[in-house]
């Protein structure tokens, strides 16, 4: 799925159930409805039962702007969830969470997530939110490089929820930060 414009959209912009090799790159997608009236998943990615690195995604070059979630990545069994490269998206101004990641069972396997390079900030309630998930304290979220609209590290960890928020979340590592945007999208 490449340079696409996906807008007014009911649940999902794209949704995508155990694919492997999928590309999502240069689109925009968009809820361009009422002011302060956001509904609707821009990208959802759901998979579960292949073996490490079986379900692939790599989201890269987007904007993604004024939906309820930005992103969604889930596993759905116990066996590996998807891997999933986040690289030069601009993610914001979203209703709820720019990057939502977790699985569907504490017994599931996390989503294996790489998420950079991206302008991820301006989410209403976190802009990264990383939950649930087998062996939630050895698993570690890549979300460093990233513009999160700050280079404080406080304010930061205040827009990402992980293990140093909830025991049985993954940790998330976003240091080193980016010192300013790396996509370089105005977002309207």
């Amino acid at each position: 799925i490449s340079s696409c414009t996906i807008e007014s959209f009911g649940s999902y912009g794209i949704y995508a159930y155990n694919t492997s090799g999928l590309s999502i790159t240069g689109c925009t997608i968009d809820q361009p409805l009422a002011p302060n009236y956001f509904t609707g998943t821009g990208v959802y990615i759901i998979a579960g039962g292949g073996s490490q690195g079986y379900y692939d995604a790599v989201v890269s070059g987007n904007t993604i702007q004024h939906c309820d979630y930005g992103m969604d990545v889930y596993t759905t069994s116990n066996s590996y969830g998807p891997q999933v490269d986040i690289l030069s998206n601009t993610i914001t101004n979203n209703e709820q969470y720019g990057i939502y990641a977790h699985s569907g069972h504490p017994s599931y396997y996390f989503p294996d997530i790489v998420i950079q390079q991206n302008d991820l900030f301006g989410n209403l309630l976190y802009d990264l939110y990383c939950t649930g998930g087998a062996n939630p304290t050895s698993t570690q979220i890549d979300a460093t490089n990233n513009w999160w609209g700050t280079t404080d590290p406080i304010e930061i960890a205040q827009k990402v929820y992980d293990n140093s928020d909830n025991s049985n979340a993954p940790h998330s590592r976003f240091v080193p930060r980016s010192e300013e945007r790396r996509v370089g999208k105005e977002c309207r």
